[in-house]
């Protein structure tokens, strides 16, 4: 089962209007996969197709169309034969399905979701940040709050060092050195190494980087060593269980790094979230659509929209794919998107939001 619909499509809209090639030659197809089992893959469906939506209601000229075809599944179809790109939030599992159809004629996959392919070119571009991408944003977010004595800890092991790693370029990058870097083993004499090192280096803040039992033993004893520090777990770590396994007295200044931002946000809200809530508003989306998935559905039709702005008046697959693949700190309103270095994923963003008190 699937719909279309047809839009008209002249001039792609990502904060300031940027006007798009002369009228295309032929159409652009976009395919969204959103199985019926998902709620989170609909919604996502459906905040992209809210931007597609706004770009056609803002066209200044008719000429180009976009075809949006919704399916259930990912079987590749006569009508997707000249689709330039896929989107899906279906999870890994949908995005290995939908591998067939982007091998048939090379069409790049955009997704929140991260999956493992050995193609010899480029077809699945990841929006959500790992964890390397989300420790160098959060301790970049630590700077740009006023904090210059800052520190990372991550779980020992690959990841845990790819993390560190990306943290001190994105600080190199400003002309600034991290205070403390420590590696956070699974043995206690390890923990409490690894704390005495950033409780002596007297830092202001910490991003922790791992899973939630190793974070929780290094905040304790970091707070034992006299070191009240903000505390900024990412996304791997449970924050709310790391909280209730600290002292009441530890578990102040401990807070969390948000890889999107907030939809529901008012007071603070990025350009982003207001524009989506203003087109929302204005086109009349469901209830639904108020979730972090529409959000990212609407993050990556913007993304898709610059990328088919790029490659040209005549858009293709392989074209379409090749300005993703050069696309580096595209804003799209408070949040940025590359995917330049492929063994990074697109979104950089964090912003720290406080955890409440622990009783």
């Amino acid at each position: 089962m699937k719909k279309q619909a047809l839009v008209s499509f002249a001039m792609a809209l990502c904060g300031a209007a940027a006007a798009l090639p002369p009228a295309y030659a032929a159409e652009v197809i976009v395919v969204t996969v959103a199985p019926e089992t998902s709620v989170a893959a609909r919604e996502y469906a459906q905040g992209a197709a809210l931007y597609f939506a706004h770009v056609n209601a803002t066209v200044a000229a008719a000429g180009t169309k976009i075809t949006v075809v919704e399916q259930r599944d990912a079987r590749p179809r006569p009508e997707t034969r000249e689709a330039v790109a896929y989107l899906t939030a279906g999870g890994r599992g949908a995005v290995q399905d939908v591998l067939p159809a982007l091998r048939m004629h090379g069409t790049p996959l955009l997704t929140p979701d991260e999956a493992q392919s050995s193609e010899p070119v480029r077809l699945v571009f990841s929006t959500r940040p790992r964890a390397a991408e989300e420790a160098a944003a959060t301790v970049r977010r630590l700077y740009d709050m006023g904090m210059r004595r800052i520190a990372i800890a991550a779980a020992e092991g690959p990841a845990g060092r790819a993390a560190i790693d990306a943290a001190r370029a994105r600080m190199a990058a400003r002309g600034v050195t991290l205070a403390a870097a420590v590696d956070l083993p699974g043995h206690a004499a390890g923990i409490a190494a690894a704390a005495d090192a950033v409780a002596s280096a007297k830092v202001q803040g910490i991003a922790v980087v791992g899973e939630t039992q190793r974070a929780a033993a290094f905040t304790q004893a970091l707070r034992d060593r006299g070191s009240y520090a903000l505390v900024v777990t990412g996304s791997s770590i449970d924050a709310r269980s790391l909280r209730a396994q600290l002292s009441e007295s530890a578990a102040i200044w401990l807070a969390t790094a948000d890889t999107l931002p907030d939809v529901q946000e008012a007071r603070r809200a990025e350009a982003v979230v207001t524009e989506y809530r203003a087109l929302q508003a204005r086109y009349g989306g469901t209830a639904g659509m108020s979730s972090t998935a529409a959000l990212e559905g609407f993050i990556a039709a913007k993304v898709l929209v610059e990328a088919v702005r790029r490659s040209g008046p005549k858009p293709t697959a392989a074209g379409v794919r090749q300005a993703l693949e050069t696309l580096a700190d595209f804003d799209v309103g408070g949040a940025r998107v590359s995917f330049r270095d492929p063994a990074a994923s697109g979104l950089i963003y964090a912003r720290i939001s406080l955890l409440g008190s622990p009783h």
